[in-house]
């Protein structure tokens, strides 16, 4: 199974985006997360809309490194990450998965964001109606954040 999501890219990455264009400091998107966050808790097929405020992933329940060939781009400024599931990574409710940067340059070498292990964050969250994954279920989510 394959879905497609729309993730909104969160306020701490955009103050992230303009300190790095500042002062050097660089991050990139190197894993995801899962939860059940991310519906509507009244009328499960609906998705929330994300609070661009949010600053964790809420209740996590599977997280993956990316290997290389997971982004592709859509467009120049339209990246997407494909977030995959072996059968047997999750089995119940996901309907919100998030993009996790980590910090991987820091111009001064004090920042102690830059101290192993760096610094981590939530870039983007895309939500979306429930989806229930069985244990036999390989599933693919198509996560995109646009600039």
């Amino acid at each position: 199974m394959a879905f497609s999501v729309l993730a909104a890219v969160l306020t701490q990455t955009k103050v992230r985006m303009a300190q790095m264009l500042e002062t050097g400091k660089s991050f990139k998107i190197t894993h995801f997360a899962v939860s059940a966050d991310g519906h509507d808790p009244l009328d499960p097929t609906t998705a929330r809309t994300p609070d661009p405020s949010e600053t964790d992933c809420g209740s996590v329940i599977f997280t993956k490194a990316f290997v290389p060939g997971d982004v592709t781009y859509t467009s120049p400024t339209c990246p997407t990450w494909a977030c995959n599931l072996a059968a047997g990574d999750v089995t119940g409710s996901v309907s919100q998965i998030c993009l996790i940067g980590t910090v991987e340059y820091c111009p001064n070498p004090l920042d102690t964001e830059c101290v192993l292990p760096a610094t981590e964050f939530v870039v983007a969250i895309g939500t979306m109606p429930l989806k229930v994954i069985t244990i036999h279920d390989t599933v693919t989510f198509n996560v995109s954040i646009q600039f």
